[in-house]
């Protein structure tokens, strides 16, 4: 049984680093029939960068649950939540406040990367950050190194993983070979699948139907299409019993023992009076969003105590100050669960829509289809006048006054795409509208395009690379994805890395 069975879903914007048909692949895989728009039998919508506001206004009209990208992989199984479940609408009630409510903002600094990705005609392999190769380009592809424990790779079609130094430490010949998390590499053969320890030896036989990543010392496993738990030894330390599990998170799981969800702690222990028809771990870790029978949404704790009624027809995400997002037909707003929340942003508000702040300053939009932003204390920061804004990112938003999808005239009567430019964090134009496409900014620098073309500009509007690949993602630890052709185009599309100085990693021969 797939994890989207019987619900339908769409796509809609720019997913980075991912291929939009994969990914409609990946939930038909999963059991969900893809839609084409916005309508009152779509379960959940699949928000990208760039999608159009009139997608957003229809959904939450509609009371459709709105989705991020992870939200998606999620759902699938990539992650330890469960799928969320739509609901129609409820009328709001007050609900409990925690005082003591507190949310971490502290983000782990990443060490500098000492091996990149380098592509070599279509064949990858490692490079110091002087662009010197270090480990051959033999392999079908590359990515960053994020975790200790050897590398997962393919070559010539087939998997297995090598070390730091590019010696093999797991054969090249099995048909998938996965980080398996904690050290650990899942490995598939023959369709079964095994495990690894981090020096390449075997710790269990190939036998399970599904394997996944260990996180707190266990990881699921299917035998005969029930799902247990394995510790790093290889030991079956909770037997196969459920019809779907996620990975621990905090020394707690979600699992469906027949038909609906509870969470079960590292003993196998059940820790909920009651089952759920769906569950979600929410940050911060201990608080989940959980959906009824009747497919009304609340909140509760890892003990089962209901923080938020269950009455409500879209499910949660709470930010730092301890506020929750609501959309109910058409009405929006927010309830605390900690600091206070100021009566122009209380459930529900005078705007047709509300999304989560970033850097204290939220997008909003008017009645009359205008965007803009109001800070924590529910002051606007500018008028709303803009069609479409972006969240706040290095201290700077990008903006357009032309409908998203919709060409104006460059004054001669040539039709040419929408211009964006940026604002700062006082509503002053920093940036003016000159280009077709603008994304965040990110480690001082954004990517824009014209005439589709695109590079990176830094903060002052001044270009710092060339505009002349045909699509670039942000910058991460120091390096972006570059594209060379047509994204959409996955078998001719050139993708490799470059660095904030523009050096290409990347050879065509």
């Amino acid at each position: 049984m797939g994890a989207l069975d019987n619900k339908t879903i769409l796509f809609s914007g720019v997913f980075e680093g991912h291929d939009r048909k994969d990914l409609e692949a990946q939930a038909e895989a999963a059991g969900a029939k893809l839609l084409s728009g916005v309508s009152k039998n779509l379960n959940y919508l699949v928000a990208g960068e760039k999608m159009g506001p009139q997608k957003k206004d229809k959904a939450d009209e509609l009371g459709v649950p709105i989705l991020s990208l992870d939200d998606f992989l999620k759902m699938i199984g990539a992650s330890d939540t469960a799928a969320p479940t739509p609901a129609p609408p409820a009328a709001p009630s007050v609900p409990v406040v925690i005082a003591s409510f507190e949310v971490s903002s502290d983000v782990p600094q990443k060490a500098p990367y000492s091996l990149i990705p380098f592509r070599k005609g279509n064949k990858w392999g490692y490079a110091t950050p002087d662009r010197r190769i270090v480990i051959d380009c033999v392999y079908d592809e590359t990515d960053f190194i994020e975790n200790e424990g050897p590398i997962c790779l393919k070559k010539d079609g087939k998997s297995g993983a090598i070390d730091e130094t590019g010696r093999v430490i797991i054969p090249f010949e099995y048909d998938k070979v996965q980080d398996g998390g904690e050290g650990m590499v899942a490995v598939k053969k023959d369709d079964k699948w095994g495990y690894f320890d981090s020096s390449g030896q075997p710790v269990t036989g190939f036998k399970y139907e599904t394997a996944a990543r260990f996180r707190d010392g266990l990881a699921p496993v299917m035998l005969k299409k029930k799902y247990g738990y394995i510790n790093t030894k290889g030991e079956m330390v909770i037997a196969p019993q459920y019809s779907y599990v996620f990975e621990f998170s905090d020394g707690v799981a979600i699992v469906r023992p027949k038909k609906k969800y509870t969470l079960m702690d590292r003993q196998g222990n059940i820790l909920l009076k009651e089952e759920y028809d769906s569950i979600r771990e929410l940050t911060p870790k201990g608080y989940y969003c959980v959906t009824d029978s009747k497919n009304k949404a609340g909140l509760i704790d890892r003990n089962g105590n209901i923080i938020i009624p269950i009455e409500y027809n879209n499910w949660f995400e709470i930010d730092e100050m301890g506020w929750v997002l609501m959309t109910q037909g058409k009405k929006t707003g927010y309830l605390t669960l900690g600091k206070p929340v100021p009566e122009s942003l209380k459930f529900p508000t005078k705007y047709k829509s509300i999304y989560p702040f970033s850097e204290g300053l939220s997008i909003v939009t008017s009645h009359n289809n205008r965007q803009g932003w109001v800070d924590r204390t529910g002051t606007e920061l500018v008028p709303l006048v803009y069609l479409q804004v972006g969240n706040f990112h290095e201290g700077l938003s990008y903006f357009t006054d032309i409908q998203v999808g919709y060409q104006c005239s460059d004054g001669n009567g040539n039709k040419v795409p929408q211009d964006w430019g940026y604002v700062d964090r006082t509503g002053r134009e920093v940036i003016m509208m000159d280009h077709h496409d603008a994304k965040p900014f990110s480690e001082g620098m954004a990517s824009v395009s014209k005439n589709k073309q695109s590079g990176y500009i830094d903060k002052t509007g001044k270009k710092v690379i060339d505009l002349k690949y045909g699509y670039t993602e942000d910058f991460k630890n120091g390096y972006a994805l570059v594209y060379i052709g047509d994204i959409d185009d996955y078998k001719n599309v050139v993708r490799f890395y470059i660095d904030k100085n523009g050096n290409e990693f990347y050879e065509s021969k």
